[in-house]
């Protein structure tokens, strides 16, 4: 007997990385709202609930991967502007460029921020899709 398997790739749509960096300099505003004496929770969660919506109602692919790396390029942006303002602002290097071993939790504590918002919009948009089409399309 003779059976003919029919293979599918499963084809994971692409990663938009203009959104991408987009998204991972919302955090500056918590940054930025340090120095205007704002509540950082609060800009944390208006950042978290803005990534969540963006990703689960705009229905992008990926949500988990793009909120993540969107979280490692809060990171990186937080690296760069430290090294270029706070020379100006204090006349010496400070933050991670100066203190290296910083530099890894500065990117990761963000990867892990956006990769829990990533798992919110993944369920928001699971959520939204009608259940016929939970059998016929597979969110990432």
């Amino acid at each position: 007997m003779n059976s003919t398997r029919s293979t599918q790739t499963t084809r994971r749509p692409p990663l938009n990385w203009l959104l991408i960096l987009g998204l991972g300099a919302l955090p500056l505003a918590v940054g930025l709202g340090r120095h205007l004496d704002l509540p950082a929770l609060a800009l944390v969660g208006l950042v978290t609930l803005a990534w969540v919506l963006i990703a689960g109602l705009a229905r992008i692919g990926r949500p988990v991967m793009t909120l993540a790396l969107a979280g490692l390029t809060a990171g990186a942006y937080a690296i760069v502007l430290s090294a270029l303002i706070t020379p100006m602002t204090s006349g010496r290097l400070q933050g991670p460029v100066a203190e290296p071993f910083a530099i890894i939790p500065v990117l990761v504590v963000p990867t892990i921020w956006g990769l829990g918002a990533g798992f919110i919009a993944l369920a928001l948009q699971r959520l939204l899709t009608p259940p016929s089409d939970h059998h016929a399309r597979r969110l990432p």
